[in-house]
């Protein structure tokens, strides 16, 4: 775990040295019951607001640095990163005295890098309300286990007849389009990048988000070299070296990468983003800021696919039958 800033995603927020890096975290049924420990500076968060959801730490030690403790909250099946407003109150005045302070962050959840450290048996946390905020109450731990067992019989066992029953398979979804145009970071006009971008991103569903994949292309004649547009940001998130992928064919240059999303829902909104542009021969090499406007309509090649597939698809007998190949 790591926070970011919220004015800059690409930097780091000074609120990392308080927490430490490792979240604990119990998943129930798509509710993720999320622990973070504080190393320092606990006494000086009066709450913080994840979401739409406010918490208060719980403190295990009082030091002159804020002493340690943790706070914890949930989330229902939430997104790599979400963004927090801490409420404090920092010794910044004359003798120490306490002084209220609002501060705002990015947490970034590396989900993808979770290690699982233990087969405990699922469980809900307790959540309840206290004068308008809420307390997230630990849940209690049990483990699931098994102890096995042995039998002796001096009968032999009769062969049990075992009937399997086909699943129906399901009908897989198709990968999506949606055109966008590239904004200027601070207006609605049009970014240079627009020219640049192909404008149509592809979408793909991924186990329960929704993978967005954008992409460049330039002609070599402009002589910008392979690598003239690299991603900074994306959604308010840091975009990894490891997932651009750079290519070429005869006449063009190429880059993708992509971001990922809960829901359809959050491209109704403008995606904030930030290129870095290269172009050595007139000495520019600079980061600018950009807004991705997605179109809302999605393409009538999908409706038409998925329709063939509903249509193309009966079930009998618990198998599926193609109606195209009967």
């Amino acid at each position: 775990m790591k926070l970011w800033q919220k004015a800059d995603p690409t930097q780091s927020s000074v609120a990392n040295q308080f927490f430490d890096p490792t979240a604990s975290v119990n998943v129930s049924q798509g509710n993720y019951f999320i622990t973070l420990k504080l190393v320092k500076g606990v006494t000086f968060i009066n709450s913080m607001t994840i979401g739409d959801q406010t918490v208060s730490p719980t403190v295990y030690s009082k030091e002159p640095d804020g002493g340690s403790g943790m706070i914890a909250f949930t989330q229902a099946n939430p997104d790599e990163v979400l963004p927090v407003d801490f409420s404090l109150q920092v010794p910044l005045g004359p003798n120490d005295a306490l002084i209220p302070m609002n501060q705002w962050a990015l947490f970034d959840f590396s989900w993808s890098q979770a290690t699982k450290i233990s087969n405990n048996t699922p469980v809900t946390p307790n959540v309840t309300p206290n004068n308008g905020q809420v307390v997230v109450t630990p849940p209690s731990q049990t483990s699931a286990a098994t102890t096995p067992t042995s039998t002796s019989s001096s009968t032999p066992a009769k062969p049990v007849a075992v009937s399997a029953k086909v699943t129906p398979k399901k009908a897989k979804v198709p990968t999506t389009t949606r055109t966008y145009v590239v904004l200027k970071g601070s207006s609605n006009s049009k970014s240079m990048a627009n020219k640049y971008y192909t404008r149509k991103a592809t979408i793909q569903k991924v186990n329960k988000h929704y993978n967005v994949q954008l992409k460049v292309s330039y002609n070599k004649s402009l002589k910008l070299g392979s690598k003239a547009v690299r991603p900074v940001t994306i959604n308010n998130r840091k975009v990894k070296a490891s997932t651009v992928k750079f290519g070429q064919t005869s006449k063009t240059y190429t880059m993708t990468y992509s971001f990922n999303v809960a829901s359809f829902k959050t491209l109704k909104h403008l995606i904030k983003g930030s290129i870095h542009v290269t172009v050595p021969y007139m000495k520019i090499s600079q980061t600018f800021p950009i807004r991705f406007k997605f179109s809302q309509k999605a393409p009538a090649k999908a409706h038409k696919a998925a329709k063939i597939i509903a249509s193309n698809q009966q079930t009998t007998d618990g198998r599926v039958i193609n109606a195209i190949g009967q």
